[in-house]
């Protein structure tokens, strides 16, 4: 059978429906390729906002550098010893955690995330239980931005802390005239306190005493004579 028609080129003219289904074919190519790329944009973008932070940290991170190196002293009977500094340009100062990184007498000390560094219990002046018993302890301690860290080597002192105790001396001494030297000796501490004692005299006859060295020994200003 043959079929005849068409245009002059043999061609049967298309419909308006058949151009209205081919021209939606060709959007909604269109708008997949489209949707493809904008899909793989977020996706690059997602990457980079998880992944370049880091990046950028790690090759532009500054180091945090310890400036509280003391020297550091503590009077005995107290705990408290310094709250510990450090300076990094890009960290701020509540992100730096600090811990301790050993030392001879590191167990003697307690220190904080924050940097707080204390005794775990009061020390004794004249009885140290520091590693060497010089009375000076010493403890490592780090900082940490959460890349790099500092560290440094402490040491601590203690003070003595004068610490008085009940006056002890005779309450009456007779004493020969003409004769020279202390009249009687007092104490109200410890030897290793004693210097940093001081005296004073008051009554009525204060003025013809001297309290001097040693801290308690008392003198006659003048040798004395006797009233008859």
């Amino acid at each position: 059978m043959t079929v005849t028609g068409g245009d002059a080129a043999g061609k049967w003219p298309r419909t308006r429906a058949a151009l209205a289904v081919r021209r939606a074919r060709v959007a909604v190519v269109r708008l997949a390729r489209v949707a493809s790329a904008l899909q793989a944009w977020a996706v690059a973008a997602l990457l980079a906002l998880l992944v370049a932070p880091g990046v950028v940290h790690a090759q532009g991170s500054t180091a945090p550098a310890i400036t509280s190196t003391g020297p550091f002293t503590v009077t005995e009977g107290e705990t408290a010893v310094a709250t510990l500094t450090a300076d990094d340009s890009d960290t701020d100062d509540a992100d730096l955690v600090w811990s301790k990184n050993g030392g001879a007498d590191s167990d003697a000390f307690t220190l904080s995330s924050a940097g707080v560094l204390a005794f775990a219990a009061a020390k004794d002046y004249e009885d140290p239980d520091d590693s060497d018993s010089d009375g000076s302890y010493e403890v490592s301690v780090q900082v940490s931005d959460g890349t790099d860290t500092d560290t440094a080597d402490l040491v601590v002192t203690l003070a003595n802390a004068i610490e008085l105790t009940e006056i002890t001396g005779p309450a009456a001494v007779s004493f020969a005239e003409n004769g020279g030297g202390r009249v009687a000796t007092f104490s109200a501490s410890s030897d290793a306190d004693r210097d940093g004692v001081q005296w004073t005299i008051s009554g009525n006859d204060a003025d013809h005493f001297t309290l001097d060295s040693p801290p308690g020994a008392l003198r006659f200003h003048i040798d004395p004579v006797s009233p008859n």
